[in-house]
């Protein structure tokens, strides 16, 4: 990335609103921006912004004035706000100008396009933190928060990003990093200078410290990782049966709305059905499925292939079974093909039989959890909504830690890093010569300094940032 070029992009979302902001960051972002800004409209305040900027010592400010465009009659383009911030007081360190318009595609599309004809580029996606990260002002670890937080599906999920982006796992990891590192130059010492240092020779200390930041720092953080998944992803929830169970209904049910075509002819539903919901605030990706039966229509085979397939995609199944023919055969059949699976069985139509009838039931079904509802009853639906929360709490076993790692990057890194320091520790065990435990120190080392985007290849460094919305 060339950081001598000045880039610009539009930051706010496309459409009209009350507000749109354009930002412009580089080296001639001043000379740039004293091309089309006037502080009146009469014109004569042409590099107005020269002065104030030499005359501004807090290094942020902001200045009331008009964008002109110099090359059609000096038509007025809009009444503007200008955000000045020197560098290094700004979020790349360098000098910024937020720009901030009547959001108006045209108005957006036409600043812009006198930003690039006087000399900026347009930015790269997320290319205004990846000027944070290489400027110094953030570390990887918390340039990649930065997109956690604009992606946070509840307030779990944001309250992980903040303290990411504000270095919480940095922390950690550098604190992490560094024993090891003390660790790497206490055994080197003792190989390089034995008669000086010899005092210092103690391979069970060595041993006991990588076992505690396995134990202590480095297992918490992968087990946390785990613990976070649903807040940060959200769960896939599939909604599975033989036909005619009530499906359809009850999609339609928990959602609310009419979703799904319900009849009484079974296999209305052929193809998945996709929607979503918040449950206490994590958000549920529902699918209703084709029910699953032998068929010689070749569009219900198509929909029975696409529901065993949709199958191992979901964090949680629902089963459901027709109260009146309850986990008969075919329903045996089907439930043996969840064996890897969460799965939270459903008795429907409950509506249709009596107390009798049900407690009957309640002493045959020893399928667990099992739940018992009428598709067509609220209490029933919003019973069923707790369950599947409950059940994925206890899925992903939610972390009372702290700190959650919110990156699958991350976890990678983490994990290899564990990896290293378990087989340093295995070869204190067999008494491996020093020189060949440093090694997996070293590289263990090197994991953790990936996480925080030391010698990082420049690639991978490009793929994250392309992740990034442009503007960001």
């Amino acid at each position: 990335m060339n950081v001598e070029k000045t880039i610009c992009a539009v930051a706010t979302p496309r459409g009209e609103g009350g507000i749109g902001i354009i930002k412009i960051s580089g080296p001639n972002t001043l000379h740039i921006c004293n091309q089309i800004f006037y502080k009146e409209k009469d014109l004569i305040t042409k590099n107005y912004l020269t002065n104030f900027w030499k005359n501004n010592k807090k290094g942020k400010n902001f200045i009331h004035g008009y964008i002109i465009d110099p090359f059609q009659q000096n038509f007025i383009i809009d009444e503007v706000l200008l955000a000045l911030m020197k560098s290094p007081h700004s979020y790349t360190r360098e000098d910024v100008v937020e720009i901030q318009s009547h959001s108006g595609p045209l108005i957006l599309k036409k600043i812009l396009e006198l930003l690039v004809t006087i000399g900026a580029v347009i930015a790269e996606p997320g290319e205004f933190t990846k000027r944070a990260f290489l400027n110094g002002r953030i570390d990887l670890a918390q340039a990649e928060a930065t997109i956690d937080i604009i992606k946070a599906k509840n307030l779990n999920a944001l309250k992980m990003a903040n303290k990411a982006i504000h270095g919480e796992l940095s922390h950690k990891i550098n604190r992490i990093r560094s024993i090891i590192i003390e660790t790497i130059t206490e055994i080197q010492a003792v190989l390089e200078f034995p008669e000086d240092v010899y005092e210092f020779s103690n391979k069970k200390k060595w041993q006991h410290t990588i076992e505690k930041l396995l134990s202590d720092r480095l297992k918490p953080l992968i087990k946390s990782y785990h613990a976070s998944y649903a807040d940060r992803n959200g769960v896939k929830v599939g909604i599975i049966g033989r036909p005619n169970v009530g499906k359809s209904c009850f999609l339609n049910s928990l959602l609310n709305k009419e979703r799904a075509i319900v009849t009484n002819i079974p296999g209305t539903t052929r193809d998945i059905i996709e929607d979503r919901m918040i449950i206490e605030g994590i958000e549920v990706f529902l699918y209703d499925t084709a029910g699953i039966h032998e068929s010689d229509d070749i569009v219900e085979k198509i929909g029975v292939k696409k529901t065993l397939e949709i199958i191992d995609q979901c964090d949680l199944i629902l089963y459901m079974v027709d109260v009146l023919d309850p986990f008969n055969s075919d329903d045996l059949n089907i439930i043996s093909k969840l064996k890897n699976t969460l799965v939270l069985y459903v008795v429907n139509k409950i509506d249709l039989v009596n107390d009798n009838f049900l407690n009957e039931l309640y002493t045959k079904v020893n399928f667990t959890p099992c739940m018992y509802i009428s598709a067509l009853s609220h209490s029933s639906v919003k019973k069923a909504g707790n369950k599947i929360i409950e059940l994925i709490h206890e899925k992903f076993k939610s972390s009372d830690m702290d700190f959650i790692v919110p990156n699958f990057r991350q976890l990678i890194l983490l994990e290899k890093s564990c990896k290293k320091l378990e087989i340093a520790i295995n070869e204190f065990n067999s008494d491996q010569p020093e020189d060949i435990v440093v090694i997996g120190l070293e590289e263990a080392a090197k994991a953790l300094g990936n996480i925080l985007g030391i010698n990082v290849e420049p690639d991978i460094i490009d793929n994250i940032f392309n992740n990034f919305c442009i503007g960001k």
